[in-house]
């Protein structure tokens, strides 16, 4: 791009829209733009605000999230410097139809919407560039939108360190670049962040327990924030402070407990996550190589998810889907599931082996017929006495926030209407609910 008195070209491409722009102002001198700064914490703006200014980001970071009724917002990707935010709805003269925050300490240039159309009348290759970018992004479909700097902060009393390097090995052997930062960064400029982000796919950063002034810098230098801890201690008060609208804020810090023990004998994570409120949690046990490649997995976005459907006897088919992905080394990290396909899936999210998956289902509807209590047909053809009996020899007092694998089941909430999705609570209870068939299985009362 080129500047002669009075005269410019905007020749650029999508990566330097923020500084064409810039150039374009500082040479018209529109009393009507502006340059801020928003502390990380911050709202750009709301949903439903009204779209009225054309936003760059500059320099920082911004986190997407949008609104779910009756849920936490979801956090749908990162907006990088030198890309516009928000400028579709702007475009259209409709509202926003999500929340924008602030990720990292950040800066943006604004210009009111009918200051934005003068310019392009005058410059239109600027036009071109954002609908360039407009494109790009709706052909990668958010692929470049994904976290690429992660915070782990300590708390607990053993060092992380470790697993964390555990971590980085595992997101290089997937062939991307990768650095850890530690506290002696500390002395760092501030251009020598931007610099190393800008020159590996991944960063993280790692902070040791003790060192508050460390971790706090670490969650707001980062898009998404880990607190790692230990089961069987309990958690301490704000190991890394965020700032912000705490319900967004929750949903960019994730928990792993770092166990040195096997799932059979770890503490129950619930103390964890009613002082945390962490948007994910997982379950690690150190020295333990699969669970480091399965957060590496999470970090670069190619964890795998699997989720079974119902069908009641169709259903044992799934069990042949978990033996053909072992088969196939294509590792499962996230399961849910609706019905026999819940049941089905909550065998592996526990840890269990393929061979006790296959002895279990078995034992529960093959030995047993767990549907041969019949009733009176005045609310289902079956009391379920005798599957709640078989459901709770099975799985016991197992909670599903304490599975070795993310898990969720999926039922219909027959007092509101709605969906419900079992995260937490007893796995037996949110599987009797799933597995309620209407006219066949009575439904299950939970939590009234």
């Amino acid at each position: 791009m080129t500047s002669t008195g009075s005269h410019f070209e905007a020749a650029t491409t999508p990566d330097t829209l923020d500084v064409t722009l810039a150039r374009i102002l500082a040479d018209n001198l529109d009393p009507r733009a502006s340059w801020f700064a928003l502390t990380e914490g911050d709202r750009l703006f709301s949903e439903g605000d009204p779209a009225d200014t054309f936003y760059v980001l500059q320099s920082g970071r911004l986190g997407v999230f949008t609104p779910r009724e009756g849920q936490p917002p979801e956090f749908i990707g990162v907006v990088h410097p030198g890309t516009p935010v928000g400028e579709m709805a702007m475009l259209a003269d409709t509202t926003h139809t999500s929340n924008v925050v602030a990720l990292r300490d950040s800066e943006i240039i604004a210009l009111p919407r009918e200051a934005f159309f003068e310019i392009i009348r005058h410059y239109p290759d600027l036009m071109a560039d954002v609908a360039r970018v407009m494109i790009r992004r709706a052909r990668q479909k958010g692929a470049n939108d994904a976290p690429t700097v992660f915070g782990f902060v300590s708390a607990r009393n053993q060092p992380i360190r470790s697993f964390v390097e555990a971590v980085h090995t595992a997101v290089e052997a997937q062939g991307y670049r990768a650095l850890i930062i530690d506290r002696d960064a500390m002395t760092r400029a501030v251009d020598w962040f931007a610099r190393v982000e800008d020159s590996h796919d991944f960063v993280l950063y790692v902070a040791e327990a003790g060192d508050p002034l460390w971790a706090n810098l670490c969650a707001r230098q980062v898009d998404r924030l880990f607190i790692v801890g230990d089961p069987d201690n309990s958690p301490p008060p704000d190991p890394a402070r965020r700032n912000g609208d705490s319900e967004l804020v929750h949903q960019l810090t994730d928990l792993i407990l770092l166990s040195e023990q096997p799932l059979s004998v770890r503490s129950t994570c619930q103390p964890w996550l009613r002082e945390m409120k962490p948007g994910r949690w997982f379950h690690c046990v150190e020295n333990e190589p699969a669970d480091a490649e399965r957060i590496g997995r999470v970090l670069t976005g190619a964890s795998v998810g699997l989720v079974l459907s119902g069908g009641g006897a169709r259903a044992y088919a799934h069990i042949g889907v978990l033996r053909t992905l072992k088969a196939a080394n294509i590792p499962v990290d996230f399961i849910g599931g609706s019905s026999m396909g819940a049941l089905i899936g909550a065998g592996p999210a526990l840890g269990w082996t393929q061979e006790q998956v296959e002895k279990h289902i078995k034992d529960v509807f093959v030995h047993s017929d767990p549907l041969s209590d019949i009733a009176l047909p005045l609310i289902a053809l079956t009391r379920a006495g005798k599957l709640s009996r078989l459901l709770n020899t099975t799985f016991g007092d197992d909670s599903i926030e304490d599975m070795a694998l993310p898990f969720f089941a999926v039922s219909a909430n027959l007092t509101t209407g709605q969906v419900e999705v079992h995260r937490e609570g007893l796995l037996r209870h949110a599987l009797r609910a799933t597995v309620a068939i209407p006219g066949l299985i009575p439904p299950f009362v939970h939590n009234g």
